[in-house]
């Protein structure tokens, strides 16, 4: 399902983040793990990402910031940017920096499967 597409998974949460990739991978996914912000952005260049999964709350750098400076970037212009947070309210703001989906944790699995689906370029 997941058809080789590249995955950044961006929590601060380590079981989240690791827990959500194994599940991607299953799906068919490569993904890479990141637990903050800056480390996320020193990854995209290299690892050239087709989707960023990012977590509004986290403490070094809010999914917010993390979303803007992504799309600042040269290949950020064309990376697929999805919020998996806990914050309900915190989709107009995640909308504003640039995020192009938005998913109240725990993401379902249908909403996984159709998110990497649509997001292979």
């Amino acid at each position: 399902m997941g058809l080789g597409i590249r995955v950044l998974q961006v929590d601060d949460d380590h079981d989240v983040a690791e827990s959500q990739a194994m599940l991607m991978r299953c799906l068919g996914a490569n993904v890479h793990v990141a637990y903050d912000g800056k480390t996320a952005l020193r990854i995209i260049p290299e690892f050239n990402p087709q989707l960023v999964i990012l977590e509004i709350e986290m403490p070094d750098m809010n999914g917010c910031e993390m979303a803007r400076r992504i799309r600042q970037m040269p290949e950020g212009k064309n990376i697929r940017l999805a919020a998996l947070t806990g914050d309900r309210g915190a989709r107009q703001r995640a909308a504003e920096a640039g995020v192009d989906d938005f998913f109240v944790k725990p993401i379902q699995l249908h909403d996984l499967q159709r998110l990497l689906a649509s997001s292979v370029s």
